[in-house]
C-alpha cells in the first residue's frame, strides 16, 4: 500500500505560489525536514547537512523534492542557487 503525502506539502505548494518561500531553509517551516528526508528515503542527518549546503544537493535530489512537494523544478532550483557560495 503507498504511503499518503504529508498534507503539509499542500500547505507548501500555497505559501510558494503566493511568494512566502524566500530561501531553501523556509521549505522545511512548512514541512518539517525529517519528513522530506522520509519521502526522499535519505538519512536525515545528511539531508540536514545539505539543508544548510543546499548546493551539494544532487540533481536528481532537487528534481525529486520538486515532485513530492508538487512545484516546478525550477523553484526549487533558484532557491538552491539563491544559497549558494559564490
Amino acid at each position: 500500500m503507498a504511503k499518503k503525502k504529508d498534507p503539509r506539502y499542500k500547505t507548501l505548494r500555497i505559501v510558494i505560489n503566493a511568494g512566502g518561500i524566500k530561501s531553501f531553509g523556509d521549505l522545511f517551516k512548512v514541512v518539517p525536514r525529517s519528513v522530506v528526508a522520509g519521502d526522499l528515503r535519505t538519512n536525515n542527518n545528511r539531508f540536514y547537512k545539505l539543508i544548510l549546503k543546499p548546493g551539494e544537493l544532487t540533481y536528481n535530489e532537487a528534481q525529486k523534492i520538486s515532485r513530492i512537494i508538487g512545484c516546478k523544478y525550477s523553484i526549487i532550483r533558484d532557491l538552491i542557487e539563491k544559497e549558494m557560495e559564490p
